[in-house]
Order: C-alpha cells, then sequence, then structure tokens
C-alpha cells in the first residue's frame, strides 16, 4: 500500500498478512457496470495498483455459490485472465499474490495459518447455498490434509455481511440451518455469520457488521446495489 492510499473500509496487517475489504467509498472511483467481465478487469487493476502487484497475480473466481474451491500452488504460472477458475473458495502458500472475493451480502471468510515451515492463507465466499453444503468445512479438510496442518493453527476471520436481523429468508432456507430466529409471519432471520461459526469450531469468527445496515460504507444486493465489496487477502514478503 502506498502511503498516500486511504485505508478501506475494513484492513489488517500483521506478520506479512494483509486482509483488506473495499467497500462503496473506497470504490467510488471505478464506474459501475452490469457486464461482470469489465468490472473485474476494473478491479482486478485497482487491487494490482493499490497493493503495488502485477494484475496476473490478483486473482478473481468465478462465483457460482458452489462448493467448488482452488489450492494455488507457489510454482503456478499465472495469466491476465479476467477469471481464475469457477468457484467459491481458494488458498495459497505463495507470496504476493492477491486473493479476491467479491460480495454484497454474502459472508466472506479468510483463514491464515502459520507454523514454522510456511504460512497459508485463505478465503471463502459462503452465503446461505454455500454454507448449505459445507463449504467452509470442505475447504478447512483439504486445507489440513493436503499440507498436514492441525486445525488449532488455522484463524478465521469475517468480512461484513448481511446481518442476523436483516436477512429476512422463508422456511424453505431456514430449515436448511440452525441459527435463526422465527418472525411472527411464518419467515425467519437468518445468521449468516453464526452458522459459519458452527464450522469453524466457534474460533475467532466474529460478526464484522451489517451491508444492508452500513449501506454507506459497504454495497448491499438487498438494498440494490449492482457494485460488490472486494474482500482480498495477500501474503507478503
Amino acid at each position: 500500500m502506498n502511503d498516500s492510499e486511504k485505508i478501506p473500509a475494513c484492513y489488517f496487517e500483521n506478520a506479512g498478512l494483509i486482509s483488506a475489504v473495499f467497500g462503496k467509498e473506497d470504490l467510488s472511483d471505478l464506474p459501475l457496470t452490469t457486464n461482470d467481465a469489465e468490472r473485474r478487469i476494473l478491479e482486478k487493476k485497482f487491487i494490482a495498483e493499490y497493493f503495488s502487484l502485477n494484475e496476473s497475480s490478483v486473482l478473481f473466481l468465478k462465483q457460482t455459490h458452489s462448493d467448488i474451491f482452488h489450492f494455488i500452488t507457489e510454482d503456478e504460472k499465472l495469466s491476465d485472465s479476467v477469471y481464475y477458475a469457477e468457484g467459491d473458495a481458494f488458498y495459497t502458500q505463495r507470496k504476493n499474490t492477491a486473493l479476491c472475493i467479491r460480495t454484497a451480502d454474502c459472508l466472506p471468510v479468510v483463514f491464515y495459518a502459520e507454523t514454522d515451515q510456511k504460512r497459508t492463507a485463505g478465503i471463502i465466499h459462503a452465503g446461505w447455498r454455500g454454507l448449505e453444503k459445507k463449504i467452509i468445512t470442505k475447504v478447512i479438510n483439504d486445507v489440513k490434509n493436503r499440507l498436514s496442518l492441525d486445525e488449532s493453527s488455522i484463524r478465521f476471520f469475517s468480512g461484513p455481511c448481511i446481518g442476523p436481523d436483516s436477512y429476512q429468508v422463508q422456511s424453505d432456507v431456514a430449515d436448511l440451518f440452525a441459527v435463526k430466529t422465527p418472525n411472527s409471519d411464518g419467515s425467519w432471520m437468518l445468521d449468516l455469520a453464526g452458522n459459519a461459526k458452527l464450522e469453524t469450531g466457534n474460533l475467532a469468527l466474529e460478526f464484522a457488521g451489517c451491508t444492508y445496515k452500513d449501506s454507506g460504507r459497504f454495497f448491499s444486493h438487498r438494498n440494490g446495489d449492482i457494485g460488490r465489496n472486494l474482500n482480498v487477502i495477500i501474503l507478503k514478503d
């Protein structure tokens, strides 16, 4: 980050790990467009310039609310493609590579682990469909098996998402989850972060703010926004 750059809506930096969420104000200079590919090109350029990275090192997924995830190796050749791949999560031990997830009410889950040998970081797009498919559990099981990491070494953080008193759903969705509150009209209020905590074993995954209520800072699909918040994690030297 350049000294002249404004700190984004959410920002964390410690021992070579950078995690950031860029919201409405941060992205206000980027023209809004309904063409996903055009917007992604602008977002890749923005992230690359902000963190002084090559655009090929700024990776986005074509998100489909799936349980598909990817491990990016340290020697993998990266292209300038708009999308790295289709899926909703990825992780790596590769330095100076920005992993980016776009959200506008869904829950972004960032995770980080450090051992004597390596540091590992990843990010997950977890809306209700992803949570129902147990995407967090599947990603973390792959991390543990592939990299021989103990789960106790993994730390979780959440970005902003729609809050538990703003996310009204019907019983067909609510019946899939444990953490919810009934309404008098038969609908339910769903707690995305609360249900995600069940998958992370309640490890440091705290609600980071409501995209719907904090519409001045964050894009919200339920508020009618076409823009998306950019959730980024980077392992720096």
